[in-house]
Formats: structure tokens, C-alpha cells, sequence
């Protein structure tokens, strides 16, 4: 009998595990669905906006935005900002950034290198490897996307720290089952390579070209962080809901096969007893 009880709170556990895998699983694919709607207006948005920056510095002659050059006496420094997930159960979405810290560890190391991390479990492994410099950043989340884009971007233009290189790595899904690392060069920024024509602009300055430059390179830096951001929150999900459908389905499994092996151990044990109740009154008649 103990065993049959034993037996039935496992099922009972797994069957409470599965309703919270198959919950997380609904909760991460309606975030998936939602974002994806807005990830074509920000392409679009970004599309342009690259464009109107594009043949603005061709056809003007200007260089980027003075705020984001580096001159030649500025002391080397580096910025790693190293996007990852808030939370676990999302699968393998952290172990690619994880290979590259360890591919890049002495170099995170050194003391003229600095680390931004989004994500706890980041922030943990890159503890473990011994970069106890990094700053932890609030938790990534779609309400809070815009405001940490300009708390980096703060950082990175901060004459004080002066910067002189500023890396960003995190992952961008390629599929929706899978995803890859992309490591993105915010600083230097790496002026277009365009020609300008005749029918490339298409109207005409009324401001200076100095502050046009200035303000297209603002929006311009903050859209690629805003990207990054937003296509590691959206492969996030895309891991979480996979994840979490494996989990359900396993959890199916196992509850079938205990199931069924729950129902024939309390039919042998229905099975003994009525045979031992009849072998009982046999002997007394």
C-alpha cells in the first residue's frame, strides 16, 4: 500500500509541474506573437532611418556626430555590454553567450575593460570566471527597453569614462527555433560607405548640417541598441516557449507511464487480496 501511495504523489507532483511548464509555455508564446507583430515596425523603422542617415552623410560631406569620435590621446578603454536572459528555464539561450566569455575571458579581465550585464544568469556565470567588476543593469523587460537604452547610452558617451571602443554582444534569433550571438560595434562609429547622386536627396536642409549629423547619429546609435535589446527579449521567449513545450510533453509522458504501471500494481494488489479472501473461506467451509 505505501508504495501505491508514494506512487500517487509522484503523479500528483508531476501532474502540478506539467500545469506550470504548459502555463510559462502559453505566457512565452503570446510574448513571442505580440513582439513579432512590433519587430516588422521596428525593421521598418530602422530601414529608414538607416536610409535618411545614410545619404545624409554622403550627400553633406560630413563625418558622424563629434560626440562619438575618438581621437588618438584618449586612453584605450573598452565597453562590453553582454545581453542575456532574466530568467532560466529558456534552454540553451545563455550557453552561447557563454562561450563567448570564456573565449574572451582574459580580455574581460583586464583593467582597462568594463562590463555592462542584462540578466542574472550572466551576471552569475561571469562571477564564476572571475569578473567581479560587471555592473548588473535593471531586468530586462518590454516596459523597461526604453529606458535602458538611455542608461547605455549614458554610459557609453560618458566623457568621464571615455570610452574609446564599446562592444555589445547578444543573441538574434534565425530561425524561431534557433538562435545565434552577434557581437555589434557601437563605438567607433563606422561612418557608411555611400555615394551621393542626383536622385539620392530628395529635399532640402533648413538646419545646419552639424546638428542634422548630430541628431541622425543620436537616433541612429540608439535604434541599433533599441534592436539589440529587442531581438534578444524575442529569441528569449522563442527559447522559453520551446523549453517549456519539451517539458510539458515529457511531463505527458511520464505521467502515462506511471500512469499505467500505478493501475497495474493496485490490480495485482486487488488481485492478492481476493485471493487470499477466497483461500480464507475455503478453509473455514
Amino acid at each position: 500500500m505505501s508504495q501505491l501511495i508514494q506512487m500517487r504523489q509522484r503523479i500528483k507532483a508531476i501532474g502540478t509541474i506539467k500545469k506550470i511548464t504548459s502555463a510559462m509555455r502559453l505566457i512565452s508564446r503570446s510574448f513571442h506573437m505580440r513582439m513579432h507583430r512590433d519587430r516588422t515596425h521596428l525593421q521598418d523603422y530602422t530601414q529608414a532611418l538607416t536610409h535618411i542617415f545614410n545619404k545624409t552623410i554622403a550627400c553633406t560631406g560630413s563625418t558622424v556626430s563629434h560626440s562619438y569620435e575618438i581621437s588618438a590621446q584618449q586612453q584605450f578603454k573598452e565597453l562590453y555590454i553582454i545581453i542575456g536572459s532574466q530568467k532560466g528555464l529558456c534552454g540553451s539561450f545563455n550557453t552561447t553567450i557563454t562561450h563567448w566569455i570564456d573565449k574572451n575571458r582574459e580580455t574581460l579581465l583586464q583593467p582597462q575593460s568594463h562590463v555592462l550585464v542584462l540578466g542574472k544568469k550572466i551576471n552569475e556565470y561571469l562571477k564564476k570566471q572571475g569578473v567581479l567588476h560587471a555592473q548588473l543593469l535593471p531586468e530586462l523587460k518590454l516596459i523597461t527597453i526604453d529606458a535602458l537604452v538611455k542608461n547605455i547610452l549614458n554610459t557609453m558617451t560618458d566623457k568621464k569614462r571615455g570610452y574609446t571602443k564599446v562592444v555589445a554582444i547578444a543573441n538574434s534569433p534565425k530561425t524561431f527555433f534557433s538562435h545565434e550571438y552577434k557581437v555589434t560595434q557601437l563605438i567607433p562609429f563606422v561612418t557608411p560607405q555611400t555615394t551621393c547622386s542626383n536622385d539620392l536627396f530628395d529635399y532640402t536642409q533648413v538646419h545646419d548640417p552639424k546638428l542634422i549629423i548630430e541628431t541622425l547619429t543620436n537616433m541612429h546609435l540608439m535604434v541599433s541598441v533599441h534592436s539589440l535589446l529587442f531581438e534578444s527579449l524575442l529569441g528569449e521567449q522563442a527559447s522559453r516557449f520551446i523549453a517549456m513545450d519539451n517539458a510539458t510533453r515529457n511531463a505527458n509522458k511520464f505521467l502515462d507511464t506511471m500512469k499505467l504501471q500505478f493501475n497495474k500494481m493496485r490490480q495485482a494488489k486487488i488481485t492478492k487480496e481476493l485471493t487470499e479472501l477466497a483461500g480464507a473461506f475455503e478453509t473455514q467451509f
